[in-house]
């Protein structure tokens, strides 16, 4: 046994004696890769950033004067006060059409766009679909965009690139483009076109790096003035994109509105009733500027209605809004509001602003003719 376990270990030292001494022994030569192959081996891109395409269609009036846009387009039917930093000139194109112009120290700073005329919208086409898209340009998740000697970093989820991807062009102007949820396939349906400045103070999408600028309220403007003209500009936009569905229009009625500009009132006046203190913080933060939109939870809503009204009421409230048609855009493009917009079902509609706050209910109409009197809006 002795000798079974000294040539046992004789022969496990000589096997790590080769092991270890085959370096030395006989060492590798330092390989040197042809030209041929140096080419193959380079690391791939890391950059994500976006690459701007060729400037087209209303991208071309982006930065340009605003009389010079009215010797082509003629004067706007409508000029409505945003109460920040903005005016917006209101083109009612054809039924269901419309075209908003926003001016700022008569310069064109965002072109927003709904119909049908696809001239207006090259190199986009109106129901193109995603695929269609892709055959045109590449959608870039992460944007990073110089303004006022700073950089900012923003990205867009899997949702924004779905159904609200943003595109460059090559004379730093950008377009948003909205996709319907309605039609099964998502197919594009409406464009805005804005500069880096508006995008950026939009913030419709993940800041990753820097701080976006934000508007500042007007002090001087007449916000009931305003509100009023927001409301009302907001009930024709849902009312025309219900029409496109082919849905039944929203009822329009005094007793749910009137709901929703007291609920809104409450909200503005005491958020801290149906708010935790951090949630109170976030509220804060965004209206400020320093945060995304802020929205009420289904459970903070349904406090806020119980004061004032017992029947079943669906809605949101969102803060801030700068731009009544960008924002409803952006709500018919979020998946999380589908519903909202796909349900066929007869509804009442009620639209409340309070400067830079928006509320929006809905309510399932049962039995019209017991329903208040038709609003006048």
């Amino acid at each position: 046994m002795k000798r079974r376990r000294f040539l046992f270990l004789g022969i496990f030292v000589l096997f790590l004696g080769l092991l270890y001494m085959q370096p030395v022994w006989f060492p590798r030569s330092n390989a040197v890769p042809s030209s041929d192959n140096v080419g193959h081996k380079d690391p791939p891109a890391t950059t994500l950033n976006y690459v701007p395409i060729k400037t087209q269609g209303m991208a071309e009036w982006i930065g340009k004067n605003l009389t010079d846009f009215q010797e082509t387009f003629g004067v706007a039917d409508e000029k409505v006060a945003s109460g920040f930093s903005f005016t917006i000139e209101r083109y009612y194109l054809a039924e269901d059409s419309y075209m908003e112009v926003n001016v700022e120290n008569e310069s064109i700073t965002a072109i927003k766009f709904m119909g049908e005329d696809a001239s207006m919208i090259q190199p986009f086409d109106f129901g193109m679909t995603m695929n269609d898209l892709a055959q045109l340009t590449m959608v870039y998740p992460n944007f990073k965009i110089d303004y006022s000697k700073n950089s900012v970093g923003i990205e867009l989820t899997e949702d924004d690139m779905n159904y609200r991807p943003l595109l460059a062009f090559d004379n730093d102007s950008f377009a948003i483009l909205f996709f319907d949820l309605q039609q099964g396939e998502s197919s594009l349906y409406s464009v805005m076109y804005l500069d880096k400045a508006t995008l950026l103070k939009l913030s419709p999408y993940q800041v990753t790096e820097g701080e976006s600028p934000h508007f500042v309220a007007d002090k001087t403007n007449d916000w009931q003035k305003t509100d009023y003209k927001k409301q009302q500009q907001s009930v024709q936009i849902l009312q025309s994109l219900r029409t496109r569905d082919g849905s039944t229009p929203f009822h329009l009625l005094t007793g749910l509105q009137q709901v929703s500009e007291d609920v809104l009132k409450n909200i503005d006046s005491e958020p801290e009733n149906i708010l935790t203190t951090e949630r109170l913080q976030a509220l804060q933060r965004s209206q400020a500027g320093l945060a995304r939109s802020f929205r009420l939870t289904n459970g903070e809503l349904k406090d806020a209605l119980q004061e004032v009204s017992q029947e079943k009421i669906e809605g949101f409230f969102e803060t801030p809004i700068y731009d009544p048609m960008f924002s409803i855009l952006s709500w018919r493009s979020d998946p999380y509001l589908q519903a909202w917009f796909s349900n066929n079902k007869v509804q009442t509609l009620g639209v409340a602003y309070s400067k830079e706050n928006v509320l929006v209910l809905m309510q399932e109409t049962q039995q019209t003719e017991n329903s208040t009197e038709e609003s006048d809006n």
